[in-house]
């Protein structure tokens, strides 16, 4: 699980640099990055700014996701959605 998170952590990072270097098409935001990879980890990002009642800035989004409460947030996003009969043969929800 945390090897997940870094992963989205470092292709937050990249997209940056890429959409640095590539001034032509429109960069995509941290938030629209965590979605098109990880729905499971935006849907966890939104729950936790909802119980918080704030709504998190792109530059605070990679230190949010290493904190505990995210990640137990991730973790019963995961459940949630592997629990569902149509989501059970989804790689993320294989052993």
């Amino acid at each position: 699980m945390e090897k997940y998170i870094y992963a989205i952590i470092l292709i937050l990072s990249a997209s940056q640099v890429h959409s640095k270097a590539s001034r032509a098409e429109a960069p995509l935001t941290n938030r629209e990055v965590i979605e098109k990879v990880s729905p499971v980890a935006a849907e966890a990002l939104r729950r936790l700014e909802v119980r918080r009642g704030v709504s998190y800035k792109d530059d605070q989004l990679n230190s949010v996701m290493q904190n505990s409460e995210f990640k137990r947030e991730h973790v019963a996003v995961h459940h949630e959605f592997c629990d569902k009969k149509e989501n059970a043969t989804n790689l993320s929800c294989t052993p």
